[in-house]
Formats: structure tokens, C-alpha cells, sequence
């Protein structure tokens, strides 16, 4: 999913844990109920025959993940999770 948006790449998936969190659905991509395999199919044929709507889920995709998992987002939570360790190792 991630190499998909880091593309600029829509997705389509079935909306299961870990997927839903990243997938929204009509937003970045499609989410389709589990064993659904026709409307799987549906999803991406829409996506085929209308470029500019994925050409925009791809960009939402992207801008996702360069707000979520950018180089920025990344330091500033491993910046956070060492003060934790750091505040914790002192209270002990």
C-alpha cells in the first residue's frame, strides 16, 4: 500500500485491519468488503476508464503518506518515543 502511495498510485482493497487505516476509501482509494470479488473488479474499472479520478486518489495517497510517514513526521516521533525512554529511565 505504502509503494502504491509513495507512486502517487490509487489503491484498491479489501477493507480489512491495517488496510482501512490507510485506505480511504473514495478518498485515496477504493475499500471493498471481504470476498466481494465482482465489486473488487468494479473498483478497478472505474479507476481505468476515468483518469483524472486516479490521478487524484493518487495524489491524496501521496499526500497521505508524506504527512504521515514523511522524513519530518519520522523524526519527530523517534524524537518522542527516545524523551519517553529517556523520561521513563530517569523515573525508575
Amino acid at each position: 500500500m505504502l509503494e502504491a502511495m509513495a507512486s502517487a498510485k490509487p489503491i484498491v482493497a479489501t477493507g480489512v485491519d491495517g488496510i482501512k487505516e490507510i485506505v480511504r476509501d473514495g478518498i485515496n482509494g477504493f475499500l471493498v468488503p471481504p470476498g466481494e470479488s465482482e465489486r473488487l473488479v468494479q473498483r478497478i474499472i472505474t479507476l481505468l476508464e476515468n483518469g483524472d479520478l486516479a490521478r487524484r486518489m493518487g495524489e491524496e495517497g501521496r499526500s497521505f503518506l508524506d504527512s504521515s510517514f514523511g522524513i519530518g513526521r519520522m523524526v519527530d516521533r523517534i524524537g518522542n518515543l527516545y524523551e519517553k525512554l529517556a523520561n521513563e529511565k530517569l523515573i525508575k
